[in-house]
């Protein structure tokens, strides 16, 4: 850990962080390196996200809807294993996902 930590801390540079529409909201890439990236998906109805890494970690941090037809609401966490290539979003709801 000492060889990926900065002291003292450096904030991370804002310009870097990328933003794009889909198909039904915006996709902000908050934080992208060589261990992990971390992405901020606003969706306002149906999306569907690639998965071409090892797995995602997904939290749902605003709203509710469903992923691959279950029922998902704010506070809930799940991973996405790397043999689902795509996965379902649907709803008004704030989803972070973190990849290697």
């Amino acid at each position: 850990s000492i060889d990926v930590t900065t002291v003292p801390y450096k904030p991370y540079d804002l310009a870097k962080q990328v933003e794009e529409t889909i198909e039904n909201g915006t996709r902000k890439e908050l934080v992208s390196s060589n261990y992990l990236t971390l992405n901020k998906y606003d969706m306002t109805g149906y999306n569907k996200v690639k998965n071409d890494k090892p797995f995602q970690l997904v939290s749902i941090i605003e709203g509710q809807g469903t992923v691959e037809g279950k029922e998902v609401k704010k506070g809930d966490h799940f991973v996405v294993c790397s043999d689902q290539k795509e996965v379902d979003f649907d709803g008004t709801m704030t989803v972070m996902i973190c990849t290697l």
